[in-house]
């Protein structure tokens, strides 16, 4: 590798904090995500389903799921 190659690490830890306040106020997630999840996702919910994400960023997905029980 070329020594000056990125720190993917240090790269994501320099804009993780962005992202995470930008995410759940997003155009993707506020007019083409959670639309998507209502139209599709939500009759599939129950209380004793289980759900995995997996590396999927901030945790959005995971907290807007939770908040609809």
């Amino acid at each position: 590798m070329s020594s000056q190659s990125p720190d993917i690490a240090r790269l994501y830890t320099d804009q993780h904090d962005i992202y995470a306040q930008y995410a759940p106020e997003s155009f993707d997630w506020r007019y083409i995500a959670t639309p998507a999840f209502n139209k599709h996702l939500l009759g599939l919910l129950s209380p004793n389903i289980s759900v995995l994400d997996a590396g999927c960023g901030t945790g959005r997905t995971l907290i807007y799921l939770q908040q609809k029980g």
